[in-house]
């Protein structure tokens, strides 16, 4: 996923797994911050949310990730 990231290979970028989260929500989860900032540079869907309604703000907090959560609300517009 990185290398395709970073070479402009062409992918659907908003691509969910079984569970229907996008690969943003993916690496927030795990506190991949610098991989965050690539899906979201390709235009990621940042609203994707799990099943129970949380997108990544939410999971950022709820992970006490106060990086991403910075991250986020610095350099990205949500609704």
């Amino acid at each position: 996923m990185v290398a395709a990231l970073t070479r402009n290979i062409n992918l659907n970028i908003n691509m969910t797994n079984n569970e229907g989260l996008n690969a943003l929500w993916i690496a927030c989860s795990n506190g991949f911050s610098k991989i965050m900032v690539l899906l979201a540079a390709k235009k990621i869907d940042l609203m994707n949310k799990s099943e129970h309604g949380m997108n990544v703000l939410h999971l950022a907090v709820n992970k006490d990730y106060p990086d991403i959560l910075k991250l986020l609300l610095v350099n990205y517009s949500f609704p």
